[in-house]
């Protein structure tokens, strides 16, 4: 008992000795090592003659990342390749950018909004951007299509807050393409962003504290940034490529999200069973129009049973194909950009492991 109040006298003299912003520091850090860590990942050795051919097929054309191998609802195949960065291996645990992954959570989070403010997938853009051109037509649906016809000039190389990223991009955005036409543009993903900024008067980042971080082990990028394990980025020659926070900053919503290969298909396979929004809420984001496979942020295809995601930054790759319920899935995420390589083996093992 003796001991134990001593140390307890210890911890509020050393408390009492910190300057404010250690004290501030301190229980942020408390806080962070309370956060939720997604249970079940785990490193998972090849020991099938099946799952032992793909993990050769890797090596052989000198993967770099996590792969992650789901076949009938088992895990055949969980683990790093090559370096992380310095002399650290890549594992199940390292975090790569979303990229343009992040699309679909960023589309998760405004569907939870439009529940709460009673919005339909027919409301209109006019309704938060009037000054926005053709903003009387173009909807919520329309933005997460991609069939808005809004375009932009390149983002700013400024820095600046969230907000101010946003705003730059409104004041600028064109309508220069034909509407009901998927024309890949991050113009509207970035929009949506700065309707959740009106609609709960926080940034992108507390929102995906308070949305999504309790429940899956996602970073932003400040959190990415920080993060003492975070992998080197490389070219497809292998050259590593700096990492530039700026650039990742100005992707409000379309490319400022990092996690895990484990966490992005846990996020993904529950966004179909109803357990991350209502299923009907689900369905209506998912609905493809007009011929184009996209819709929330992934690529829809076989009469909307398989998805697929694909992004590319600053010497990172990250692809996802799998069945929308899970069951089948192929996950590269990969700190060497090289889409003939990560993509080309991603979708050649997906179709494999569904024979």
């Amino acid at each position: 008992m003796g001991a134990m109040l001593l140390r307890q006298h210890q911890q509020v003299k050393d408390n009492h000795d910190m300057t404010p912003t250690q004290q501030k520091n301190k229980q942020q850090a408390l806080q962070d090592s309370k956060k939720h860590q997604d249970t079940g990942i785990k490193t998972v050795e090849p020991t099938s003659s099946q799952s032992r051919s793909y993990d050769e097929q890797l090596k052989k054309v000198g993967y770099s990342g996590t792969a992650l191998i789901v076949q009938n609802n088992q895990i055949i195949l969980h683990k790093g390749y090559g370096k992380s960065r310095d002399s650290i291996s890549n594992s199940v645990t390292t975090t790569y950018p979303l990229a343009s992954i992040t699309k679909n959570v960023t589309s998760i989070m405004l569907l939870k909004q439009m529940k709460l403010h009673d919005l339909s997938k027919d409301t209109k853009l006019s309704t938060f951007y009037p000054q926005i051109p053709n903003a009387d037509n173009i909807t919520l649906q329309d933005l997460w299509l991609m069939q808005s016809g809004l375009s932009n000039e390149k983002f700013s190389g400024k820095k600046m807050s969230q907000k101010e990223y946003v705003d730059d991009v409104v004041k600028r955005v064109k309508a220069s393409e034909p509407m009901y036409h998927w024309t890949y543009n991050a113009t509207n993903f970035i929009i949506i962003s700065g309707i959740l900024q009106k609609l709960t008067n926080q940034s992108y980042d507390d929102l995906l504290e308070s949305q999504i971080q309790p429940e899956y082990r996602f970073e932003n990028v400040k959190q990415f940034s920080e993060n003492d394990m975070r992998p080197q980025g490389h070219d497809k020659e292998g050259n590593p490529i700096n990492f530039n926070k700026q650039r990742f900053d100005r992707e409000v919503g379309t490319g400022d999200v990092f996690g895990t290969a484990w966490t992005t298909y846990k996020f993904l396979k529950n966004e179909n069973n109803g357990s991350v929004v209502p299923s009907a809420d689900y369905k209506m984001l998912t609905q493809t129009l007009n011929g184009a496979s996209y819709a929330g942020g992934l690529y829809h295809s076989e009469g909307g049973t398989v998805i697929g995601g694909h992004g590319m930054m600053q010497g990172f790759e990250s692809t996802v194909y799998m069945t929308k319920d899970g069951k089948d899935a192929v996950l590269l995420f990969s700190n060497a950009n090289n889409p003939d390589v990560n993509k080309v083996k991603a979708r050649e093992l997906f179709k494999d492991i569904r024979k």
